[in-house]
């Protein structure tokens, strides 16, 4: 609209000039001069409309590159992101954009006439469509026409615009560049956005500086046996032939950027949003990462690792459940990479696969996971070393039922590609290994002895006794013998706390068959199997993949670390020692440590001595707790013990033996003691004697005087928990209750009048002073 009344302005201004150049009678310099300038102004709508047209194609250019980079984008599946399309530029085009419109204009613009009285004469207009002083005209024809643009190469002016414009604009020629990443002046690719803003750098970590401590012991496994065990002697004078192995993780590609490890995992919520389509992508990932994880342990020399239950979630969930074989291309070149590797895998589905229970829907579960296990074992194309170990389970009140219902399970219920690869392994609570061993021989299932379940809850023959019948199973079915170890954690007293698996272990079992493989169960994963290799020099470990053990154990936290940074509790990114997080108590005393010392100092500022309390280190006060090889030695005296009462047939149960055995090796105070019948009606009767008598407080032993559990392996203990606030006395004749870790204390305030608060069963040994005083 605004080209063409502009065009109307001009051819009017054309024609008014024109008339007056007649009425003037010009000379023919003057004409010329006037002709020129008519011409010019006749041209210019066409210079404006070429130039809107210029940058029209400019901007098609823009938006074609930036589809054809989306293109290349979506052909290399997003791996690449491509660089922003470059910005059009306020300001006249370039010198080629100038002529492809000077050549659009010039079959656009229309014929001028000359003026009556001149002779007819065509005007070639020579220059840039910029209206510079340089353009040059020149006659050549009878007739008057529009004028031709042309480039001229003499013009410097010209020349220079030309030169400056053509590194700004891009050209379709180096515009696109698919293969070929955009780098930064250190050569390093560019990281941009999805809308194509420029990422800053991703920050260089440090390398964690690892100071790894010498071995304290080494010790030599063909000179480790008993010395009336002939056999094994013999077995073990060609030192350790079988294979080491960790469950589950790497800690040391966990941690790497980016992580390698195969539990991903998500909620049911999150599968309600996005589809089953986002679980099976990260099984498929998860799947993917074993391979890293093989090779890894192949080049560190670990040939046996258990895989993670997690690889595939909610696969057997009655609702979301999904097959494996929506990762079959992934399986079959993980489970390639193992048999090239001669890497044994092995799985263990969790606690909540219960063959034994009544309830029919558990059972139902339970199967339904147990065939995922061993659909992926199987699409992985392991052979019949790689087993699936499940433990008993619950015995809901009637061992001999539960036992009878496992059976049928087992027999009716479980497929056969399933009872190929189930084994059984005994528990530290319910099933001891003797317990689990008739249907282990009525099936053929093999059984995974553990070491560490063994000594809580023991089986009235030894593991020794028990080795010819366990290995005599895995031989009927052809398959390697396997084991498993852990080590109960530093200064742990009770059942609940041993438990609990050490961060390593400090040695191979005795009884353990020379050839056997063995899975070490422990928090720190591979540098747990890293410790036995240098412990028993099986293996020559890298400097770069060992990590310091945990040093920062103390009675406080019980054997727990209180660092869980992967640095081993002490070591920081900078070689330096990186300070521990202090507990609740350990900043109150740290709190009253620097009101003594600022004390100290206003005293010494005003010339007067201090004579207020020092402060004491509660850790030094306290001593530290028992080692694991202390804590190793009393669960075997126990174990050695129950074995000796339940040889007797006795005819009480498990947990009786276990408790009249505990209190016989480490004392009748041992922390978690809940004393019952005829144990809880003597103390009462010595209580109430002892009332009667009306002995003086000063031959009364004090508090901190007693025994102690500790004293007796020669370890400092003082209870440093104060005494708990008393509380309102309840209503004469009740009965109050306390939950001690499923145990229930009852006792009945009516009997003993002073007692104004219930009885508490001490848990842990920080809280025994507190129920002794």
């Amino acid at each position: 609209m605004l080209s063409r009344l502009f065009g109307r302005l001009c051819i009017h201004a054309t024609t008014t000039t024109r008339s007056r150049a007649s009425a003037l009678s010009l000379s023919p310099h003057r004409h010329a001069t006037y002709t020129t300038l008519t011409s010019r102004i006749a041209a210019m709508p066409s210079v404006v409309e070429a130039r809107r047209s210029s940058r029209r194609s400019i901007s098609n250019a823009t938006a074609k590159t930036a589809a054809a980079l989306a293109d290349v984008s979506d052909s290399d599946d997003m791996s690449a992101t491509p660089p922003p399309a470059p910005k059009r530029k306020r300001g006249r085009p370039s010198a080629a954009a100038a002529a492809a419109a000077a050549a659009a204009a010039s079959k656009a613009a229309p014929s001028i006439q000359s003026s009556p009285g001149t002779p007819d004469t065509q005007h070639t207009y020579e220059g840039n469509t910029d209206g510079d002083a340089s353009a040059s005209f020149s006659p050549t024809s009878s007739a008057l026409s529009s004028p031709e643009p042309e480039v001229s190469s003499s013009s410097p002016r010209t020349a220079g615009k030309s030169k400056s414009k053509s590194k700004s604009t891009p050209t379709k020629s180096n515009a696109i560049v698919a293969d070929e990443p955009e780098l930064d002046s250190d050569g390093e690719p560019v990281r941009r956005a999805k809308n194509g803003r420029k990422l800053p750098k991703k920050k260089a970590k440090k390398e964690k500086v690892y100071i790894i401590p010498e071995v304290a012991e080494y010790r030599d496994f063909s000179k480790e046996y008993r010395p009336e065990d002939i056999v094994a002697q013999q077995q073990r004078s060609a030192g350790f032939r079988g294979r080491l192995g960790y469950a589950c993780l790497n800690t040391v590609l966990r941690t790497q950027d980016p992580p390698i490890f195969s539990s991903r995992t998500a909620r049911l919520k999150t599968i309600d949003e996005k589809g089953l389509d986002f679980v099976k992508d990260l099984a498929r990932q998860n799947t993917r990462d074993i391979i890293p994880m093989l090779r890894w342990n192949a080049e560190h020399g670990i040939r046996f690792m258990r895989l993670s239950s997690e690889i595939f979630p909610f696969a057997g969930h009655a609702t979301h459940g999904y097959s494996p074989d929506c990762a079959r291309e992934e399986l079959a070149e993980a489970g390639r990479v193992a048999r090239e590797l001669n890497h044994r895998l092995t799985m263990h589905p969790g606690q909540f696969v219960q063959l034994g229970s009544p309830n029919e829907n558990v059972v139902t579960a339970s199967i339904r996971d147990l065939e995922v296990h061993a659909a992926v074992l199987d699409l992985m194309g392991m052979d019949q070393d790689s087993v699936m170990i499940i433990h008993g389970g619950g015995v809901y009140g009637d061992r001999a039922a539960t036992l009878e219902r496992m059976r049928t399970n087992i027999r009716d219920k479980l497929p056969e590609f399933v009872r190929r690869r189930l084994v059984l392994e005994n528990d530290e609570i319910m099933w001891a290994a003797e317990e689990l061993l008739p249907v282990c021989e009525e099936f053929d299932i093999p059984m995974v002895f553990d070491f560490h379940h063994d000594m809580l809850r023991p089986s009235a023959k030894s593991p020794r006794e028990l080795m010819p019948q366990l290995l005599a199973l895995f031989q009927r079915r052809g398959i390697k013998p396997k084991f498993h170890l852990s080590h109960p954690r530093p200064g742990s007293r009770n059942l609940r706390e041993r438990r609990a698996h050490a961060d390593r272990c400090m040695s191979l079992p005795l009884d353990l068959p020379a050839d056997a493989d063995l899975m070490i169960e422990a928090k720190d994963k591979e540098q747990a199997v890293f410790e036995l290799f240098r412990v028993y020099k099986l293996f020559d470990v890298p400097h770069k993949a060992l990590r310091p053990p945990a040093d920062d154990i103390s009675a406080a936290t019980s054997g727990r670390r209180r660092v869980l940074n992967g640095s081993g509790g002490t070591v920081a990114e900078d070689g330096g020692e990186e300070p521990a997080k202090l507990t609740a108590q350990e900043k109150e005393s740290e709190q009253v440590r620097k009101s003594i010392e600022h004390a100290k100092k206003i005293a010494a500022k005003h010339g007067r001595k201090w004579e207020g309390p020092e402060w004491i280190d509660p850790n030094e006060r306290t001593g530290s707790v028992l080692s694991t090889a202390q804590t190793i030695e009393i669960m075997e005296r126990e174990a050695a013990e129950i074995r000796e009462e339940l040889g007797r047939r006795s005819g009480r149960s498990m947990s009786e033996i276990r408790e009249e055995v505990e209190d016989r090796v480490e004392g009748k105070d041992r922390p978690g003691r809940v004393k019952r019948g005829a144990a809880a009606a003597a103390e009462k009767a010595a209580m109430k004697e002892e009332e009667e008598g009306g002995d003086d407080e000063d031959e009364r032993p004090d508090a901190t005087e007693r025994e102690v559990p500790g004293e007796e392996e020669g370890v400092p203990y003082t209870p440093k928990t104060p005494p708990p606030k008393k509380r309102a006395a309840p209503k004469k004749g009740g009965r109050g209750k306390q939950s001690n870790g499923g145990e229930v204390v009852e006792k009945d305030h009516a009997e003993n009048p002073k007692l104004k608060v219930p009885i508490i069963a001490p848990s842990s040994a920080e809280n025994v002073e507190r129920v002794l005083s």
